[in-house]
């Protein structure tokens, strides 16, 4: 003879809200338990018990994150899902750092809302036989299942929530904590935002098939000055994409170029050096970074680098189908960036001549008032020559940038391993050399 389910609670001062709840779950073979306020819930958790919550969070009274918090402490083990009309990815990383299993953005979807009830009910077996399992071989306190926190809280993809690092136009990004082995581990949690996967259903799933791919072709480079790519997938009623990544200390570049003006060339060569070396690793996985901007580069205090952010890493051969989707930071786009739909690395050596530009002189060699006119001088203008800005500017390092900066990729640099090997000579005291390019050098590679 089948069990007999244990109700789901729904906590809602709307009774439309409770109705269509009641009348969807039933239909789908759950039975269900109505409150209309936090009060009436508690004293349902209290007589009986349930299987689930779904609260609202905007309530009369106490509010659906004051019963989250009660239900944290008094039933850890029970899923709370939350209802709510927040943006998407604040609302659901603060719901999950709260410890809700997953939220529910207002107005909802059936369908969604039945998948999400499906999942973490399934999620919640699994860590239940798994730390039965687990309390028969190591029956010690504070044992975890997988996927779960310290705490006991649920966390995106078993990671729990630290605080916020930093926010963009791609998503969020978030320091985040895992047990492993005993000892805990804090990675980098990336969020993309689920609107840039497009409107339908049918550009949705084209769009998280493609984060797929790059994301596993991304987990693939390993390199010392590259954050690596350690998990990736997608969460959440929104099916949200995220990227788990090593995490790294340090200070942003456009951060120690500001803090540290005076810093031998030498130095600054190293740094851009280790920058040029790990994007050829990247490139020999057939990456384009595609977002070269000191920003996404970390120097700590010994002066090692880490490259992040693979968010909009595209594989070499993707094409972008509309000229005006641009996939990265204008100021630190190559030319070809405005006017061709294929890239290749080269777009990657151009972006980085600009973030040395900005490295070596504290300035950017193009500027702007809007992205029409800053593509307009990318594309044609001649930056001032360094030595022009700075008498005492070593030469090598001028040819250097020359060579990065070529309008034409085509007598660019070729790979960034040439980049790297001209740094390197520089930064050993050694003379950079004139680079082997197509053609040779003149003066109107600078006004």
């Amino acid at each position: 003879m089948a069990a007999t389910k244990l109700p789901i609670l729904v906590v809602d001062d709307q009774p439309a809200i409770r109705c269509l709840l009641r009348e969807y779950l039933t239909d789908l073979g759950y039975p269900v338990t109505e409150a209309q306020d936090v009060g009436a819930a508690w004293a349902v958790l209290e007589s009986a018990p349930v299987t689930m919550v779904i609260t609202d969070v905007h309530m009369p009274g106490d509010s659906g994150i004051t019963l989250l918090g009660r239900v944290q402490e008094r039933f850890p083990d029970l899923p709370v899902l939350i209802m709510t009309g927040k943006p998407s990815i604040e609302a659901a990383v603060e719901c999950i750092r709260l410890g809700a299993v997953d939220y529910i953005p207002k107005p909802f979807d059936l369908e969604k809302l039945r998948r999400t009830i499906t999942d973490a009910l399934a999620r919640r077996e699994a860590q239940a036989r798994t730390a039965r399992k687990h309390s028969k071989t190591q029956p010690m306190p504070g044992s975890e299942s997988p996927g779960s926190t310290a705490t006991g809280r649920p966390a995106v993809a078993g990671f729990k929530i630290l605080s916020k690092i930093a926010e963009g136009g791609m998503g969020s990004v978030y320091l985040v904590e895992t047990v492993v082995d005993g000892q805990a581990r804090k990675h980098a949690l990336k969020i993309i935002k689920p609107e840039l996967m497009g409107a339908e259903e049918a550009d949705r799933r084209k769009a998280i098939q493609r984060f797929r791919r790059e994301a596993e072709l991304a987990s693939k480079v390993k390199h010392p000055g590259l954050v690596e790519v350690v998990e990736y997938g997608v969460f959440g009623y929104e099916q949200m994409p995220y990227l788990v990544m090593s995490y790294a200390p340090g200070v942003s570049l456009d951060r120690w170029i500001r803090d540290n003006p005076d810093a031998d060339y030498r130095d600054k060569a190293r740094i851009l050096m280790q920058v040029a070396d790990a994007l050829q690793a990247v490139h020999v996985h057939g990456i384009c970074h595609r977002d070269v901007k000191p920003q996404n580069i970390l120097v700590n205090g010994e002066l090692t680098t880490k490259l992040i952010d693979f968010g909009i890493a595209r594989s070499i051969t993707t094409r972008v189908t509309a000229s005006t989707q641009l996939l990265g930071t204008p100021a630190y786009l190559a030319p070809e960036s405005f006017t061709s739909e294929k890239l290749d690395h080269r777009a990657d050596i151009f972006s980085l001549g600009i973030v040395g530009y900005e490295l070596f002189l504290g300035i950017r060699p193009f500027s702007g008032a809007n992205h029409i006119e800053l593509a307009e001088q990318i594309a044609k203008r001649r930056p001032v020559a360094p030595r022009k800005i700075r008498a005492g500017f070593p030469a090598e390092l001028q040819d250097v940038l020359a060579c990065m900066l070529k309008k034409d990729r085509n007598v660019r640099y070729q790979s960034m391993a040439e980049v790297a090997a001209s740094l390197e000579r520089f930064a050993g005291g050694a003379p950079a050399g004139k680079p082997k390019v197509g053609l040779p050098f003149f003066s109107f590679d600078w006004s």
